[in-house]
């Protein structure tokens, strides 16, 4: 493969955002009187878009109303409070800007929510990321193939010339549905053992490990 460019998911890949997350959850329940989760299991809540990690952090049904109610008041506290722990993860940045002088062009594809995706590229990785899709009302969901097909197009990129890179099963089935390759990163919320029963093509430790892939 003649690879020209990189797509990344962003939780538990380009950036630990574990803390944060858990941060807000646990906050918005709080405020709404239900019990609050150790922040080790947003590990598992995370990866489905924010409407998904809210419900499972809740655990429990609740009448349609008071979902939105709560759902409503996590977007505004986490939309303030999304970079206070949130960090990249060790040795990334110096890895992204090598393969940017490579020339090759990249973009973030994930299910957090569009406004704190820009707030999160922008305070990590300023002009790394040409495109960030995130979750909007006008394209489902990954691992539906939407997003990355959305990004390629914009960067002028091919399944024929594009990588995908991700944390999750969610991750895998995405690229395969846009036919793309997908490296996991074991370094991320899910894991070795969920990455290669998905289907990943490749699994990686550390970050210096993409260097030798692209």
């Amino acid at each position: 493969m003649a690879l020209q460019g990189v797509l990344f998911d962003l939780d538990g890949t380009v950036a630990n955002t574990l803390g944060d997350l858990a941060a807000a959850t646990n906050a918005t329940l709080a405020h709404f009187g239900f019990a609050t989760r150790p922040e080790e299991n947003f590990c598992r809540y995370v990866g489905n878009g924010a409407r998904k990690q809210v419900e499972r952090a809740l655990g429990r049904p609740v009448p349609p109303e008071t979902f939105e109610a709560l759902y409503a008041w996590y977007l505004q506290y986490y939309n303030t409070h999304a970079c206070l722990r949130t960090r990249p993860y060790d040795g990334l940045p110096a890895v992204l800007n090598a393969l940017r002088q490579r020339g090759l062009r990249l973009g973030i594809v994930t299910n957090k929510p569009q406004p704190m995706a820009d707030q999160i590229a922008h305070a990590l990785y300023e002009g790394v990321f040409e495109v960030v899709y995130g979750a909007r009302e006008d394209y489902p969901l990954k691992p539906d193939p939407a997003s990355a097909r959305l990004a390629m197009a914009a960067l002028d990129l091919t399944p024929a010339n594009t990588l995908f890179v991700g944390d999750s099963a969610v991750d895998v089935q995405t690229a395969h549905n846009a036919g793309l390759p997908c490296v996991g990163v074991a370094w991320g919320f899910r894991g070795r053992a969920e990455l290669t029963a998905a289907g990943a093509d490749q699994v990686i430790d550390s970050p210096a490990e993409l260097l030798s892939i692209t």
